[in-house]
């Protein structure tokens, strides 16, 4: 039986992500940054938490605890309005993926961690950048002009809740590289969106970055984690990143 995870029972969700640091990243941090109780974060459990699902908008998230029961899973996701795409391990996502009736496709990424980072980075990122700077760089647009922008918002308030952090570094006064943490838990950290302009690539702007995000994340206990694909796999690895899985996105349609 899959049941809504509710306020009052938030407290026994955290310790079974304690033992997947690494694969529920993504869940936690979001789930410090908003809790159970908003219109577009939810959580469900599935039994006595053989399974964990979790949707922020119409993207879900399943983290598969002991003995989950795919069958159900994949009808709850079918007959969920909200549902347009599932990420996870790929090994939970096959095993789901064979019980959908929809149309679907699926593309695979490659999970890493590091825990050997230890040099000074080349180049020292400023920590706490304006936003819209950040968003120049990562979008390739002119700076952001408005807080609501759904961007915008959403990364100023996991900054606010502790579940992210940004960084950025400037040649003179022009922003040429950004890095996110974009969601952090208390035993790891997500490090996504590195960016560097194309007329400042091959600098070592983006492997210093990396590398300040991970000694950070390091520093506080953390273990550094991203996703990334098989063509600039060969990248992380020579910043000390593993790999330690694979994750999936399976999204409706063809």
């Amino acid at each position: 039986m899959i049941s809504r995870l509710h306020v009052e029972k938030a407290d026994t969700l955290i310790p079974r992500l304690f033992a997947y640091p690494e694969i529920s990243v993504r869940l936690g941090a979001l789930f410090s940054a908003y809790g159970t109780e908003t219109s577009f974060f939810n959580i469900w459990i599935q039994g006595d938490y053989s399974a964990v699902l979790a949707r922020l908008d119409s993207t879900f998230f399943m983290l598969e605890l002991s003995n989950a029961d795919f069958e159900e899973a994949a009808f709850f996701l079918e007959f969920n309005s909200n549902f347009k795409r599932l990420v996870g391990s790929a090994n939970t996502v096959e095993k789901l993926s064979k019980f959908f009736s929809y149309p679907f496709s699926i593309t695979n990424s490659n999970l890493l961690k590091n825990s050997t980072a230890t040099h000074t980075p080349l180049y020292e990122p400023v920590k706490e950048p304006e936003l819209s700077a950040v968003f120049e760089v990562l979008t390739g647009n002119s700076p952001i002009a408005s807080v609501h922008i759904p961007w915008y918002t959403d990364i100023s308030h996991r900054i606010r809740h502790g579940c992210a952090r940004a960084y950025l570094i400037y040649e003179d006064t022009l922003p040429t590289c950004a890095c996110l943490i974009s969601a952090e838990s208390n035993r790891a950290g997500l490090i996504s969106g590195v960016v560097t302009k194309p007329e400042y690539r091959g600098r070592g702007f983006a492997s210093a970055i990396v590398t300040c995000a991970c000694l950070d994340l390091l520093k506080d206990g953390k273990t550094p984690v991203l996703e990334c694909s098989d063509n600039i796999l060969g990248f992380y690895k020579r910043l000390g990143f593993e790999k330690i899985d694979q994750i999936s996105k399976l999204t409706l349609g063809q």
